[in-house]
């Protein structure tokens, strides 16, 4: 068919009522009409196609006394077609309708598609709301309504065609797509869906909507470990994410309690790669969070910069290598083995006790494509790891922090984006 862009295509469930129909297609004067019908003995197919007199004008009447709808409403043959639908499925309804809605936006890419629920059985009106709410901008759905007598149908003659309001519905349900992978921590994909949506008009809505677009953005900042950033735009959302907050606070003031901090924070973000199925990502988190770990003891606890050791800060018997510059320095193994002999008894406990399982789970790190080998690390690979690292690791990490007195340790990042009222 050919199609302009100055009137619309419609869509018409067609039912026991032929005015309604009538009413929509003389209101909105399509280009083309879409009638979806029941076929057989019984199908409405027949107030579309019937020859002569095939329409009651009421219900009651003894026998038909108008043409078919397309006659009434003035259509050409050229001007419609029907899709058949079973009555009674809405999935079925459904798969048919959005296969018709895929072709005409294909065929007409930009063409406006009116969409009127207003006839047909239960399950037809079910189908196509839903399948126009799929379409999203790309159909507009209406229904006929006018003055009632009753809950049969409305008095003929005051019909009118009426935009359906389906812009909450629209919203929620594009809201809902978009916070999904809030449930695995994606706060990046979920700003980027919420970028691709219209603010919704009614304030309620709209206020939710920014709440969610700018905690996505915060969250997604956060995961990237630009803490300023997600500080700055959490902060109106205090009354919802006090808590986020008040541990920002600490990993964004320079003070005694901020590398601990960082390190708590360092050990989540590696748990939210893993759970991501991220083992490389996850794994390469991990040994930087020893390094960084030990870098922070020797210098908390025996004011050692391993970057800029001094002669005398060697233990007995250790050989350390220089750096360009000439300066002795200690990677995370040298660091961790100048633990076994200075800092606190329990710093010198753990780093002897734990310097084999160490050395083991490295293995893993130095062969991933993120270090110095060509193997993914596997699911099992990891497993070893969060087995070591939150049954030993964490528990002396926390520990360690805490005499640091640090108050607000970091807690895991949302998974769900809570149901407030802005």
């Amino acid at each position: 068919m050919a199609v302009s862009s100055s009137q619309p295509i419609l869509i018409c469930t067609v039912g026991g009522s032929h005015a309604p129909i009538v009413t929509s297609i003389r209101k909105h004067q399509p280009q083309f009409v879409w009638f979806v019908c029941t076929d057989g003995k019984a199908g409405s197919i027949r107030q579309i196609t019937g020859e002569g007199n095939c329409i009651k004008k009421s219900f009651s009447d003894e026998a038909p006394s108008l043409p078919n709808i397309p006659t009434q409403a003035g259509l050409s043959n050229e001007q419609f077609s029907t899709r058949i639908v079973v009555p009674d499925d809405p999935d079925a309804i459904h798969q048919e309708l959005r296969k018709l809605l895929s072709e005409i936006t294909k065929e007409a890419p930009g063409v406006r598609i009116i969409a009127d629920y207003t006839g047909g059985t239960k399950s037809m009106t079910a189908a196509l709301i839903l399948t126009g709410l799929e379409f999203d901008d790309a159909v507009t759905l209406f229904m006929v309504a006018g003055q009632r007598m009753n809950l049969v149908q409305v008095t003929d003659g005051t019909e009118i065609p009426v935009r359906a309001n389906v812009e909450r519905i629209r919203f929620v349900q594009k809201r809902s797509v978009a916070l999904a992978p809030w449930k695995y921590f994606g706060y990046a994909e979920s700003a980027v869906s919420l970028e691709t949506m219209d603010a919704p008009s009614e304030e309620n809505d709209r206020n939710h909507y920014l709440a969610a677009l700018t905690a996505s953005r915060a969250f997604a900042a956060w995961d990237r470990f630009d803490h300023q950033e997600a500080h700055r735009l959490l902060k109106p959302l205090g009354a919802q994410f006090g808590k986020y907050l008040a541990v920002l606070g600490t990993l964004t003031r320079s003070q005694e309690t901020q590398a601990p901090a960082q390190l708590l924070d360092l050990y989540l973000n590696l748990e939210r790669r893993a759970t991501r199925q991220l083992f490389d990502d996850a794994v390469a988190r991990a040994y930087r969070l020893l390094e960084w770990t030990a870098q922070w003891l020797l210098k908390r606890d025996a004011g050692i910069n391993t970057s800029d050791i001094h002669e005398t800060q060697i233990p007995a018997g250790m050989t350390l290598p220089k750096n360009a510059s000439g300066r002795y320095f200690a990677g995370l193994h040298n660091a961790w083995t100048i633990l076994e002999s200075v800092g606190n008894a329990e710093t010198q406990a753990f780093a002897t006790s734990n310097a084999n399982p160490m050395l083991s789970l490295l293995t893993h790190r130095n062969q991933s494509i993120l270090a110095h080998g060509f193997n993914p690390v596997s699911k099992s690979n990891w497993h070893d790891w969060e087995k070591w690292l939150s049954g030993s690791f964490l528990p002396f990490l926390t520990a360690e922090a805490k005499r640091s007195s640090i108050r607000d340790v970091p807690t895991q990042l949302p998974t769900q984006f809570p149901e407030f009222a802005p």
